[in-house]
């Protein structure tokens, strides 16, 4: 894992949602879709992290009510890219004067390693299968 420079830029949104194809799939609520993607990517702020080893995220937030929403983020490469996302995030926010930096997730180890990262669980998603 690197701790070394990280650094932020936008992206344009149609290189956001081409780099995210295939994370629709990741929705705890099971309900994103392809074009789902698409309309985050327009409606939301689209960048990248990448360190000084080369790893990148593609991140697209919003904000809402003092907070930093993470729409979508999905790691490129083999290295984690976990803390070097929170970091950034938390600054923008700072900068921001934004309270709070928040996700939604299915992955209980994305959630575990957010946790001793100082994130906590505010809700539960329900869902009940009909047929």
């Amino acid at each position: 894992m690197s701790h070394g420079v990280t650094t932020w830029r936008q992206m344009p949104r149609q290189e956001a949602a081409q780099l995210l194809q295939g994370s629709e799939g990741l929705d705890p609520r099971g309900l994103c879709t392809p074009e789902d993607v698409q309309a985050m990517c327009k409606a939301g702020r689209c960048g990248v992290i990448e360190d000084e080893d080369g790893a990148k995220a593609v991140i697209v937030t919003t904000t809402k009510n003092g907070v930093l929403w993470v729409n979508a983020l999905k790691g490129q490469g083999r290295q984690d890219m976990t803390a070097a996302a929170d970091r950034m995030l938390v600054s923008i926010a700072k900068a921001e004067g934004l309270r709070a930096v928040a996700l939604q997730t299915k992955r209980p180890g994305l959630r575990r390693k957010l946790e001793k990262r100082g994130y906590r669980v505010t809700g539960w998603i329900m869902s009940k299968d009909t047929k």
